[in-house]
């Protein structure tokens, strides 16, 4: 349902200020199914709008969690050196929308090392997530450091 634009009566010199019109506030709670409400367009002193309601659907979906294994890849590597972690792979839980639970994939999220933030001395290395889905909401990384090893390529 969608009402695109309105039709605003007023005097001249109220033209330029009015750009746009507002629907009185509307605090739904507990819905469970998708549900359609007539709201009141806000009133505006010395102008008309018509319509002076609109209909709005508000459409309601569950969110579950989901957890995938995903690769862990290395950053900011010299072209000599190899960093491997240990696991190779984290886990990442996200909340998504039923709907969206088969559409995303492993593929869709890269997690990274990164080679410039270790120091000598560390024997573990954060994970990062470097690209999430924009339907994934509190993603959790599992574990959030690794152990790792750095070899030397033989060129």
């Amino acid at each position: 349902i969608q009402t695109k634009s309105a039709e605003v009566y007023a005097p001249l010199n109220m033209h330029d200020s009015i750009k746009c019109v507002y629907t009185e506030p509307l605090i739904m709670e507990n819905l469970e199914d998708t549900t359609i409400v007539r709201v009141a367009i806000k009133k505006i002193n010395g102008a008309k709008v018509i319509p002076d309601s609109i209909d709005v659907k508000i459409c309601v979906d569950l969110f579950t969690e989901k957890t995938l294994s995903v690769p862990i890849y290395s950053k900011n590597i010299p072209h000599n050196k190899v960093l491997r972690t240990f696991p190779p792979r984290a886990n990442v839980t996200f909340r998504v929308s039923a709907t969206m639970f088969n559409e995303i994939n492993e593929e869709d999220f890269v997690l990274a090392v990164d080679f410039n933030s270790i120091k000598k001395s560390d024997k573990e290395c954060k994970v990062t997530l470097e690209q999430v889905p924009a339907e994934a909401t509190h993603v959790r990384i599992d574990p959030e450091y690794v152990e790792f090893i750095i070899e030397q390529e033989d060129n």
